[in-house]
């Protein structure tokens, strides 16, 4: 039987090796590592090796059933230390492993793996204060985003530059709104900008992940490829679609300068035709309303009308209080095109936490238990972000060993939907909270807490901005058969 510490091991991504610069990105990957491989409680000093167990002394006169007992407490002893060696080792093995040679030097003569830990912490952690400090942060406020930079990048910079200020980066919802000061001004991104502001309150403040999930989208739709990465979540490639997108691409606006559509399909340019023409059609105004209305419906082909409808789909992205997507016959899930695109090269076998989803979805079968899974009487159809849809034929509970930093711990997610075509299984971050769960986002890891206060499940984000679960499913015997 293989080891599962292994072989969650071998599935995980590289890490960008420790070296000078890169401490302050690289700790919560390394952190999550080692909590997926069960170790990292030796790096905390929340396990620790035991001494060494000695031969037990036999006391004169003792009966047989005594010595017996000693013989096995004194086995048991042997047999924990040994354990906790082992993994004290592994933990230090992994950490060497995930360093670059020069740094070996800082944790030589280190027995412990909390040694080792603290002594890259005391060498790298601290190290981007003072002036440095001073001068990454100017460079944080002054960058500005151009139009025909990739958003990316763009982002991914001043992620990076925040991390490396470590004990003196900006909080999390201050680096959102960084990220939204960065943007230029005009009504494209101003419409984004205010959209996302005031969908915010004290009990749901910006977020980073957030920001960058509706970013990322607005830059696919405005260079044209969001339909094109959305076709890639299915795991059926639809060839018509490819073709259509490839062609879409090689278009190029001369009014916007962006790729993906045509000077008479700009949107931008009917926006400023519009404000140009103020006493315009009144009848307009009417379409707009029921544009603005119709959320999931909303076409590409209306021309005087995007601009009301994409902001009231953008606002509809955000959990509300609506109705209008608890109706069982019709679930709408929106995705950013840039976490389709990561979902699409992705493996049946992860499953990854979203807060675009109203809903538990999974492609696997047999991950769900047998004495609660049920097909439905009548498909329900999942709308996807790009208005392409495919089916949920089944609905029951999955089942996972969940990876917490305490203990693997078995958990149920109830209610979750049976969808073929999905390329990996999606946890909705709005069906955890409905169930009074607190999702803590730290770094570059989630956990998920129940209202007791207890970590029941963990995540690591990944370079798609999704959450990846450290968890491995409970496979059906039944479905396991068939």
């Amino acid at each position: 039987m293989s080891n599962p510490d292994s072989a969650s091991h071998t599935e995980s991504r590289p890490i960008e090796k420790l070296t000078h610069g890169n401490y302050h990105t690289w700790a919560p990957r390394a952190t999550a590592r080692l909590m997926e491989l069960g170790v990292w409680r030796f790096c905390t000093d929340e396990e620790v090796v035991p001494p060494k167990p000695t031969q037990p002394v036999r006391t004169p006169g003792a009966t047989q059933t005594e010595i017996a007992s000693q013989n096995r407490e004194y086995k048991e002893d042997q047999r924990h230390y040994s354990e906790c060696l082992r993994r004290n080792d592994k933990a230090i093995g992994t950490i060497s492993n995930l360093i670059e040679v020069d740094q070996l030097a800082h944790i030589e003569g280190k027995t412990t793996a909390k040694e080792v830990w603290d002594a890259l912490k005391k060498e790298h952690a601290d190290t981007h204060t003072g002036l440095a400090a001073f001068y990454t942060k100017v460079g944080m406020l002054s960058k500005k985003y151009t139009e025909g930079e990739n958003m990316h990048t763009h982002l991914s910079f001043l992620t990076t530059e925040n991390r490396k200020l470590g004990t003196k980066a900006f909080d999390d919802e201050f680096l959102a709104q960084v990220m939204l000061m960065s943007l230029p001004r005009d009504s494209t991104w101003e419409t984004l900008v205010v959209a996302l502001l005031q969908s915010t309150n004290d009990q749901a403040p910006l977020t980073s992940t957030n920001v960058t999930s509706r970013l990322m989208q607005e830059y696919r739709r405005l260079t044209g490829t969001e339909a094109s990465d959305s076709a890639l979540l299915t795991s059926r490639n639809n060839k018509s679609k490819s073709s259509k997108s490839s062609d879409k691409k090689k278009k190029i606006c001369d009014y916007c300068h962006y790729t993906g559509h045509t000077t008479d399909e700009c949107r931008r340019k009917k926006r400023d035709e519009e404000k140009s023409n103020k006493d315009g059609d009144k009848g307009r105004t009417k379409d707009k309303k029921k544009a603005s209305a119709n959320v999931a419906n909303t076409s590409d082909s209306d021309s005087g009308d995007d601009e009301q409808a994409h902001l009231a789909s953008i606002l509809a992205e955000f959990p509300s209080h609506s109705k209008q997507w608890e109706n069982d016959d019709s679930i709408h899930v929106f995705i950013a095109s840039d976490v389709v695109a990561y979902l699409a090269k992705s493996s049946h076998n992860e499953t990854y936490i979203d807060s675009g989803c109203t809903r538990h979805l999974s492609p696997r079968r047999d991950w769900f238990n047998d004495a609660t899974y049920k097909p439905l009487d009548k498909p329900i159809s999942i709308h996807l972000g790009d208005a392409s849809v495919i089916k949920a034929i089944g609905t029951g509970s999955l089942q996972y060993m969940m990876d917490t930093p305490n203990a693997a711990i078995p958990g149920t997610i109830p209610d979750a939907l049976y969808v073929p075509e999905l390329a990996a299984s999606l946890l909705s971050v709005s069906r955890f909270t409905d169930r009074k769960h607190a999702l803590l986002f730290k770094e570059d890891n989630c956990f998920v807490y129940t209202s007791n206060n207890r970590c029941v499940a963990t995540a690591i984000k990944t370079s798609g901005g999704l959450y990846r679960l450290l968890a491995r499913p409970m496979l059906s015997k039944e479905a396991s058969r068939s």
